[in-house]
């Protein structure tokens, strides 16, 4: 028996030497050996004598013939025939994955390129698994990572730079993968994830239509923060993006435009942006910051033929309001999102936020029109649409959509309108009417091709008078599409779930 065993094996590693040397190849007069890597039914293609059943217990890494199974006579003589074996018969799991692991380390040295293919069912070759993007500003509507999880506890997080490649997929050549694996093409670094112990979240996990996302504020794109508190290590501010400006951080007084070593501490929490009311705002830049295709639509051009729908969830505990000089006065309004061109003594000209001391919703798209809407409001400011509301918003956790449908028009006395809606924590309101087609139109043809930055915390009303929010910030979003009634029913059940995930240290293993 052990002969025959033993005749068996030295069989296969001839058939390997063999394919060894038939398979390299021959490069400036030398000969380069070529370094094959095969699992699986693979494995025939290089030991053809193998018989269909045991392909399983085989495995070639780099060369190198290994024997996966657990037959201590086959182990014994393997061991003489120069095969490797496992030393600890108790761990057949831990070494077959250790075995697929550097299986996966092999081809990844020997591919140069800068990700594994794979064929589509049209036969084109496309790249295999998810490129990963971290949570930041600047990734906040395509933002996609994995998180290690330990003992219930996020551990280490993989983002930008990785490539996600789930249990299950096939690499040519190896066969079926039994684990997951997250690969740092660039770096040649792999680690392996066994498929239970890895959260793998995204912003399509927090948000309906990611495709019609252009500006997303969520806290999970501060991670990197959070954890240099927790981990006691220095955060460099630049990993969350170049466009992001946090301004009134600085422990200043008043109204201010100092940006510089903000104190990221009061900046936010792990389920909130935070805002004193005085003068802290987050502006981020977005002036269409996507390559310009022939062919291909804008975000902004989007928007314009679209419409919009502008979500908040949080609690406005009232805020500050400032003259044109810098000094304060008593106002009703409170300002919460615009969308801005820069020029501080420019009025905003998207913007949204809640008058009447919170028993107002108020928006605006602009100030040149003078036609009037449903929702307009009364005397000279019928430009500023609001939604008068029996009970104030402030101090309470809320949750705010607003709809323009600029495909849902209609006319009435000759005039056209397009369709705008009010919707509280995910239901419509009576708050369902007509926005003037000549407000929105002369919005996009005048202003949004000038607007560059979006501001969280503040809005101006009345010229170039800037009002902020005293607030904790849970989610803002903005799509250029008006979102149906079903989706809006699921952002807000989506928002509301992942607000409590980040709430609860994100220990969720689902």
């Amino acid at each position: 028996m052990k002969s025959s065993v033993a005749s068996k094996l030295a069989k296969y590693k001839e058939e390997l030497d063999f394919s060894i040397v038939g398979y390299s190849n021959q490069k400036d007069g030398e000969w380069k050996e070529k370094k094959i890597t095969a699992f699986h039914s693979n494995i025939k293609k290089y030991i053809p004598s193998i018989e269909d059943g045991e392909v399983e217990d085989y495995a070639i890494i780099s060369n190198q013939l290994y024997y996966l199974g657990e037959d201590e006579l086959y182990q014994n003589v393997a061991v003489s025939q120069g095969i490797k074996i496992m030393e600890d018969a108790s761990s057949t799991t831990a070494y077959i994955n250790e075995v697929e692991r550097l299986g996966v380390v092999s081809v990844l040295e020997t591919i140069g390129k800068t990700s594994f293919t794979k064929q589509d069912e049209s036969g084109n070759e496309v790249e295999m698994g998810e490129k990963l993007y971290s949570k930041n500003p600047d990734n906040s509507r395509i933002w996609n990572v994995v998180t290690e999880v330990e003992d219930n506890k996020l551990k280490r997080t993989y983002g930008t730079g990785w490539t996600y490649i789930p249990a299950g997929e096939t690499i040519e050549g190896m066969g079926l993968l039994k684990n997951a694996y997250m690969i740092d093409f660039a770096n040649k670094e792999i680690v392996q994830f066994d498929k239970d112990i890895h959260v793998k979240m995204g912003v399509k996990d927090a948000a309906v239509a990611t495709e019609n996302l252009i500006f997303n504020a969520d806290p999970s794109v501060m991670e990197a923060y959070n954890n240099s508190v927790k981990n006691g290590t220095t955060f460099d501010i630049s990993e969350l993006g170049e466009n992001i400006r946090f301004y009134g951080y600085n422990n200043d007084t008043g109204k201010s435009d100092n940006w510089e070593n903000p104190d990221l501490s009061k900046a936010f929490t792990a389920s909130s942006f935070e805002f004193d009311g005085i003068n802290d705002y987050i502006r981020i830049e977005y002036d269409d910051p996507e390559n310009v295709q022939e062919g291909v639509k804008t975000p902004k051009q989007v928007l314009a033929e679209n419409g919009f729908t502008f979500e908040f969830y949080g609690i406005v505990n009232d805020g500050t309001s400032y003259l044109d000089n810098g000094s304060t006065y008593e106002d009703l309004y409170t300002g919460l999102f615009c969308y801005w061109n820069g020029n501080e003594n420019n009025q905003a000209s998207f913007r949204f936020g809640l008058g009447e001391n919170g028993r107002t919703v108020v928006w605006n798209s602009n100030l040149a029109s003078k036609a009037v809407s449903d929702f307009s409001s009364v005397g000279a400011d019928v430009w500023n649409q609001h939604y008068d509301l029996e009970n104030s918003l402030y101090n309470k956790e809320i949750y705010i959509t607003v709809v323009l449908d600029v495909n849902d028009k209609y006319e009435k006395e000759g005039e056209t309108y397009y369709k705008q809606t009010l919707y509280l924590n995910g239901e419509k309101t009576e708050f369902d009417g007509g926005y003037h087609a000549d407000q929105w139109d002369y919005f996009v043809k005048n202003t949004l091709g000038s607007l560059k930055y979006f501001c969280l915390g503040r809005s101006s009303m009345s010229g170039a008078r800037w009002h902020y929010s005293e607030m904790s910030c849970y989610s803002l979003k903005l799509y250029n599409k008006a979102l149906s009634k079903e989706e809006i029913e699921t952002s807000y059940k989506k928002t509301i779930a992942y607000h409590d995930f980040l709430k609860n240290g994100g220990n969720s293993t689902n």
